[in-house]
């Protein structure tokens, strides 16, 4: 998942927890208490890896496919028609 997308599902959850009024000054205290910890910045490493991992996965598999892509010459089709 890209860093813009986990940022913005971030920001929607925290707006959301917000506009409920009673649980906004336990869910800030909990929050803060999370990005303060290190194991948070461990899972965030281990996402941020995990996304790359998969983009460069897939962009290595697009590599693959555009390998088994020949050219094909359609004009001796198109002339029978």
């Amino acid at each position: 998942m890209p860093n813009v997308l986990r940022t913005q599902n971030l920001q929607k959850c925290v707006m959301a927890m917000l506009t409920r009024d009673e649980n906004s000054s336990s869910f800030l205290t909990a929050l803060c208490t999370q990005l303060e910890c290190k194991t948070f910045d461990a899972l965030a490493d281990a996402l941020n890896l995990l996304s790359e991992t998969e983009r460069l996965l897939t962009q290595t598999n697009r590599t693959a496919f555009t390998q088994l892509l020949k050219p094909v010459n359609w004009q001796p089709l198109l002339d029978e028609i």
